[in-house]
C-alpha cells in the first residue's frame, strides 16, 4: 500500500457541481515541496550563501 492516499473532489461554488478530481498524492508531494521552498525563503538570511536544508 502507499504512504500517502487521498484525494480531492473540486465542487463549483454556485450551483454544486462537481468540477475535477486531484489526485492527492500528486498534490501532497508538490506541496510538500513549495512550503519547504516558501518558508526557506521567508524564513532565511538575505545575506546567507548557503541553503541546508533537511527532513525526516
Amino acid at each position: 500500500m502507499p504512504t500517502v492516499m487521498g484525494g480531492y473532489l473540486l465542487f463549483d461554488g454556485n450551483t454544486g457541481a462537481p468540477l475535477a478530481y486531484l489526485d492527492g498524492v500528486a498534490e501532497t508531494f508538490v506541496k510538500t515541496a513549495a512550503n519547504s521552498a516558501a518558508a526557506s525563503q521567508v524564513l532565511s538570511n538575505p545575506d546567507s550563501a548557503v541553503l541546508l536544508s533537511r527532513g525526516t
